[in-house]
């Protein structure tokens, strides 16, 4: 998505897995839906429409 005017918050959890006394992976899991809710796109709302488009 190319930028734009709309301000947005993130929501991001970051996890560290500890081997011993060093650090050895890190996941960093962002909250993409709510993002995109942000942005306009209500990717659960399409979805439903999707796979049911009688409602």
């Amino acid at each position: 998505m190319t930028g734009g005017e709309v301000r947005a918050d993130m929501q991001v959890v970051d996890v560290y897995y500890r081997d011993g006394d060093k650090l050895s992976e890190n996941w960093v899991l962002i909250d993409l839906p709510y993002w995109l809710k942000q942005q306009g796109l209500d990717v659960f709302e399409r979805t439903q429409q999707i796979m049911n488009p009688s409602l």
